[in-house]
């Protein structure tokens, strides 16, 4: 399988190989806005109404499978719009958390701050080498994380000593660091990054199937305290009653 789409089109769209869902990020750099995660949304809602996907890959094209929120965005808009973007940025995080196959996501360039999160939500990881930083350079641009975000990376990093370095002092970490601590599950070239992906998700699926309201409510269970953290902020409620 080749490991980049030959035919994907800009923007955010889903190519399906037998039981496999790809959902291709073609944005540029992939960040973050109201509008890229109604797109991502739109993407999630045609794999789960796909029957047969018993499996998704996210990945992107280009350099950058995503560097994090829109800044120049969100630099734009009012209080009112920033604090909708962020409610709605935690329930794509919880539908992923929750998504009901296994998901992976195959990391094809530099991902950072937003990006890095977006992939934790994941099962799974799968980093290409020889190309791309991983990073959260919150400490270098003067911008903290919020409460729910810093519960949600402490709980999917594999330590305290990893969280410090990589959140506290911005560490940049290439593929291969990321191996030995956990972050990511498997590594290989750009070449065959979606097929590892699907063989990482495959090694999870056994010869049966899950239920995907089963996997759904595990999924739940296992994320419950970040998923709790996020839920009860009132940029997730005041989303919730828009709805």
């Amino acid at each position: 399988m080749a490991g980049e789409s030959t035919s994907c089109p800009p923007g955010y769209s889903v190519e399906f190989r037998d039981d496999v869902a790809i959902l291709w990020m073609n944005n540029g750099e992939n960040r973050f806005n109201i509008d890229t995660i109604a797109e991502i949304n739109r993407a999630l809602d045609t794999v789960e109404g796909s029957s047969l996907t018993r499996i998704l890959i996210t990945t992107g094209v280009g350099k950058f499978y995503s560097n994090g929120f829109d800044l120049n965005w969100l630099g734009n808009q009012g209080p009112e719009i920033n604090e909708e973007f962020v409610g709605r940025l935690y329930k794509l995080w919880i539908r992923l958390m929750t998504f009901p196959v296994p998901t992976v996501a195959a990391i094809n360039g530099h991902c950072y701050a937003g990006g890095g999160l977006f992939a934790l939500c994941h099962d799974h990881r799968v980093m290409r080498t020889q190309r791309g930083w991983w990073c959260f350079p919150e400490i270098h641009i003067k911008l903290p994380f919020r409460p729910e975000m810093m519960n949600l990376l402490q709980n999917k990093l594999s330590s305290p000593a990893v969280a410090r370095d990589m959140l506290l002092f911005g560490k940049k970490y290439v593929a291969e660091d990321l191996l030995k601590i956990d972050v990511v599950d498997d590594i290989c070239e750009q070449s065959s990054l979606i097929e590892v992906a699907i063989n990482r998700a495959r090694t999870t699926l056994g010869k049966d199937n899950y239920s995907r309201d089963m996997l759904t409510r595990m999924k739940e269970d296992i994320n419950n305290n970040s998923i709790e953290r996020l839920v009860s902020t009132p940029y997730y409620q005041a989303v919730k009653s828009k709805l």
